[in-house]
């Protein structure tokens, strides 16, 4: 099948410091209810998209988000909860509420910050060709280091 091209996440952010042991790539309110996708990150490589090569320069590594498919229940079943939970309540949360991932990204990191700024893409690459509400969705994209 061929991938959905579509157009990257990028972020640019300011060098503050680069003295750090290791550093994360966090991407939080990922939605997983429709369809699975892997998502290729790239830094310093703007023109990145679902075709360019694993080998391109900036290439960090790849997450993969394993999609639910929709929802198959009754009515009401794949709605996420409105009100939060009491502190006594030992339920698991909602299945489809959106996720939180991240990777190792320190040598990468340490490799884009040589040139003295950062880009981050964030290349969604799906299996077939989504309809628009079956596009990424997330609500932030952060690289947190550690001295």
């Amino acid at each position: 099948m061929k991938p959905y091209v579509s157009q990257p996440i990028m972020i640019t952010a300011e060098v503050v410091g680069a003295s750090f042991s290791r550093a994360d790539l966090i991407l939080e309110g990922v939605d997983h209810s429709t369809h699975s996708l892997s998502l290729r990150i790239f830094f310093n490589n703007p023109d990145a998209n679902a075709t360019t090569p694993k080998t391109a320069d900036g290439y960090v590594g790849e997450l993969f988000v394993l999609g639910h498919g929709g929802c198959f229940g009754a009515a009401g079943h794949c709605d996420t909860e409105a009100t939060p939970r009491l502190p006594f309540d030992l339920r698991p949360p909602h299945q489809l509420l959106p996720a939180k991932i991240w990777m190792l990204v320190t040598e990468g990191l340490k490799t884009a910050l040589k040139a003295g700024q950062l880009v981050v893409s964030v290349v969604p690459v799906f299996t077939h060709d989504p309809a628009p509400d079956e596009m990424l969705h997330l609500e932030s994209v952060s690289i947190v280091t550690y001295a």
